[in-house]
């Protein structure tokens, strides 16, 4: 099962690189407009802000904790014995687990009445969403969540 999370998010990684390419030509094609031509492009903080930046952090989320490739401290993690490190390794994802959850949870709530709404941020001739970016907050957590619960069973199950 975790080999197959892991191949899944991959297409997360895609998500948020992709995020990232547009962020990048956005911003990139404001700089020319604003330098060129004086114009610069209507929303781009907004959309960088509220669209790209949520989906870029919250869609690689995913593919770290799959990977689990999270920040560790090697100092501790080389002192440890194997059933000492597994033990730990197995609670802090199932702790992942249930704070990914909660988070989930919360933010989920604030996307279903932003979407419900239909929320968004009003520029001068368009209006930008803001529920997508907060969708995928909370799709991120509870995905992270989901991995993480599966890596700590799969720890559980493991021979020592």
């Amino acid at each position: 099962m975790i080999d197959r999370l892991v191949r899944w998010s991959r297409y997360a990684t895609g998500l948020a690189a992709l995020a990232v390419a547009l962020m990048i030509l956005h911003v990139v094609i404001d700089i020319l407009s604003r330098t060129l031509f004086d114009r610069p492009l209507l929303g781009t903080a907004e959309f960088v802000a509220e669209i790209y930046m949520p989906f870029a952090i919250f869609a690689a989320l995913i593919g770290v904790q799959a990977q689990d490739a999270q920040i560790r401290v090697d100092l501790i993690d080389r002192l440890l014995s194997s059933p000492v490190r597994r033990l730990l390794d197995t609670a802090i994802a199932l702790g992942i687990a249930v704070i990914g959850a909660f988070l989930a949870w919360h933010t989920g709530d604030q996307a279903v009445v932003a979407a419900g709404r239909g929320e968004a941020i009003d520029l001068i001739r368009f209006s930008v969403p803001s529920w997508p970016g907060k969708a995928i907050v909370s799709v991120g957590f509870g995905l992270m969540a989901v991995v993480a619960a599966a890596q700590a069973f799969d720890r559980m199950r493991r021979p020592t």
